[in-house]
This record gives structure tokens, sequence and C-alpha cells, in this order.
């Protein structure tokens, strides 16, 4: 979970002057880390190149929120948990991201990085198009 952290913190650039604007508003970043957390979790293993792979992607993304990342990495955690106990609270938590995101240019940034990270754990291959389809779909993509 600590490279995982480290990682949002340098997606989302946080506490940094300077950071590259990224044109999303703080409630779609927020959405988009919800989004990666899910990923992350989606077979229950966190492998290291999937926490390195969202912690590169920190940088790339101004965090502006009096919450620090490691809050909203904790909320996201609890929420994705939370989201995993029936097929509704995972429609629903999905939804949500989805509304939250609101641009189709930020949902489908978000799942370019989705498709990144699922690549990146090569034990997940058989779930990988299902889980992305699920993810298209309620990204309206």
């Amino acid at each position: 979970m600590v490279a995982m952290l480290d990682f949002l913190r340098r997606v989302f650039n946080h506490g940094k002057t300077g950071a590259k604007e990224d044109g999303l508003t703080q409630t779609q970043r927020e959405a988009l880390m919800d989004l990666l957390v899910f990923a992350e979790f989606n077979d229950n293993y966190i492998t290291e190149a999937e926490a390195l792979f969202v912690h590169d992607q920190a940088a790339a993304h101004p965090w502006q929120s009096t919450l620090t990342i490691d809050s909203c990495y904790d909320a996201s955690v609890t929420r994705t948990r939370s989201a995993k106990i029936s097929a509704e609270a995972r429609s629903d938590y999905l939804d949500d991201i989805a509304l939250r995101l609101g641009t189709p240019a930020a949902r489908r940034h978000a799942f370019e990085l989705c498709e990144l990270i699922m690549r990146l754990d090569p034990e997940n291959g058989p779930t990988v198009r299902k889980f992305l389809d699920e993810i298209s779909q309620k990204l309206r993509l």
C-alpha cells in the first residue's frame, strides 16, 4: 500500500507547484483515483508493477484538495471494498465514478489508464477483458 500511496502522490503531484495542468477538476481527479484503486483491487492482489504504474501517473495530475492524497486513497480503498460486497454496490459505485468524471474526455482518459494498469498483472489475463468491458460500459465509451 505504501508504494501505491507514493505512486498516487506522484500522479497527482501533491504539494508541488508547477504541476502540469491536466484539464481536470479536483472532483474528476478524485474519481480517477477511485477508478484506479478499483482497477488495482480488481483481482484482490496488488502487484508491484500496478503500484508503480499508479505512482508514475500521479505526476501528471496536480492535486488541489484540502484532503491529503493519503486520506483520499484510504477513503477510496474503503469505497472499493464496499463496492465489492454485491453486484448492485459495484454497479452503483462505477456509476458514481462515471458521473464524477463527467466529460467524455475525462472518462476516456480514465479508461485508458485502467487499460494500462490491467496490462501490468499477467496473472489477471482471463478476467481483464470482462473487467474492461464493464468499465467501458459504465463510462459510456
